[in-house]
């Protein structure tokens, strides 16, 4: 009898586990990870993730992609349909030897932001670079929400930043190392490395 309960039990098992290996990828994402997305904006608004590379450690923010808007009344950036303000406390991180002012954040360039974002929902930019930009789009921070239906394209989002997954989405899991000493390695590469 026990043989026979063992059998069973170990065939509920397997099926849930084959039911599980026919899961896309992106299923296994849950709120409170902490990911770095590549991609591609959307015209709809969101962002389509290509891959997604879950990290171990958790961190704020950090967009690189295209101004889309500036307002210069309330020193605002748009970058992948967010909007972001620079204070006089953004840090801009670019060569020593430039001078770098709000001025000088247009539409269509490219940049890369780490934030912060109030209780309210407001970002604002703590760090902020406009030379030597990677030419491709990136999210990193942690998912605060999986809307899962089953059917690809799903979605999740950082924050308030709409991420859409599919079928295609490569997922890949970091096992060790921070992404801060990451963010730091990636500041000294050049544009494409």
């Amino acid at each position: 009898m026990r043989q026979l309960h063992a059998l069973a039990f170990c065939a509920i098992l397997l099926s849930v586990h084959v039911a599980q290996a026919d899961e896309p990828a992106y299923m296994q994402i849950k709120v409170g990870q902490t990911a770095e997305i590549k991609g591609r904006c959307e015209k709809d608004g969101g962002f389509r993730a290509e891959e997604i590379e879950l990290l171990p450690d958790s961190r704020r923010p950090k967009l690189r992609g295209t101004i889309d808007a500036v307002d210069t009344t309330t020193r605002a950036i748009s970058v992948l349909g967010q909007w972001i303000s620079v204070t006089s406390s953004t840090q801009f991180l670019d060569a020593a030897d430039s001078v770098v002012h709000f001025s000088l954040l247009r539409p269509k360039g490219r940049v890369e932001v780490s934030c912060r974002i109030d209780s309210a929902g407001k970002w604002t930019a703590r760090h902020l670079r406009i030379q030597n930009v990677k030419q491709s789009d990136k999210i990193k921070g942690t998912i605060t929400r999986a809307a899962y239906d089953g059917h690809s394209p799903d979605t999740l989002v950082i924050e308030a930043l709409r991420i859409i997954v599919t079928d295609k989405t490569q997922v890949f899991r970091t096992l060790g190392g921070s992404a801060e000493a990451r963010d730091e390695q990636d500041s000294l590469k050049g544009p494409g490395q």
